[in-house]
């Protein structure tokens, strides 16, 4: 099946796949740190714009949850510590 007949989201979800693996095809993203990958990002990585994933769209719910809890789970192992879960971050070494 070529890219041209995958659904946008279907192309995101390849793209997401990709970045969680090391392995972008968009040059900007070689070397992406794991804590920096957002639905933005996957959205450039499929070749959409930034704003292509959007919350406010039932069918990207599930994904944008799953990028966001990705997202979690890197930052948390980058020694971000949070103030207030999922509003304030401030870098420190985890104790």
């Amino acid at each position: 099946m070529s890219s041209n007949s995958k659904s946008g989201l279907d192309q995101c979800v390849e793209a997401f796949d990709r970045l969680k693996a090391g392995q972008p095809r968009v040059i900007e993203h070689i070397g992406i740190a794991k804590s920096k990958i957002t639905a933005g990002i996957v959205s450039v990585e499929a070749g959409f714009d930034r704003g292509y994933l959007k919350k406010a769209r039932s069918a990207h719910a599930p994904l944008i949850s799953m990028i966001e809890a990705f997202l979690l789970a890197a930052m948390t192992l980058a020694g971000f510590k949070f103030a207030v879960p999922g509003i304030r971050l401030r870098k420190q070494p985890l104790s």
